[in-house]
């Protein structure tokens, strides 16, 4: 799929995408978590409507733990799609939750992907999910 630069048309694909994947009996609780996550990010980037994005992230994490472990990367970006939500919505303390809960994931798939490149990859992310959760922290 080629996104779009143009708002309305991006927020409005990926909700058309959300919808055929919810209504695919085909569709597999990955499919839908993708899917979920996926409208999220374009509800924070083109709608600006962090709100609704954490809610998507929401569903999505819900849908999780029937295909995902917490050691699995996708477990770890979608808490951090949200906490970026929840940051944004002012919710200091689930965004320190899902900031955590990312960093803890991230971390422990560095440990045991048994890949070089993408654990260095992983460890990266590591330190900007600790760099953006810092730089909101109220100073001590």
């Amino acid at each position: 799929m080629e996104w779009s630069t143009d708002e309305p048309a991006s927020v409005a694909a990926c909700q058309q995408q959300l919808e055929a994947v919810s209504h695919d009996s085909q569709s597999t609780p990955l499919d839908r978590f993708t899917a979920y996550d996926q409208y999220g990010l374009v509800l924070m980037k083109y709608a600006r409507d962090a709100k609704k994005a954490s809610e998507e992230f929401s569903k999505a994490i819900a849908l999780a733990p029937e295909r995902l472990n917490s050691i699995d990367a996708e477990w770890a970006y979608v808490h951090w799609h949200r906490a970026t939500a929840e940051r944004e919505l002012g919710n200091s303390a689930e965004a320190e939750t899902d900031f955590g809960v990312s960093e803890n994931s991230l971390r422990e798939a560095e440990k045991t992907i048994g890949n070089e490149k993408i654990a260095a990859y992983y460890h990266e992310l590591v330190n900007r999910i600790v760099a953006q959760h810092a730089a909101h922290q109220p100073n001590s």
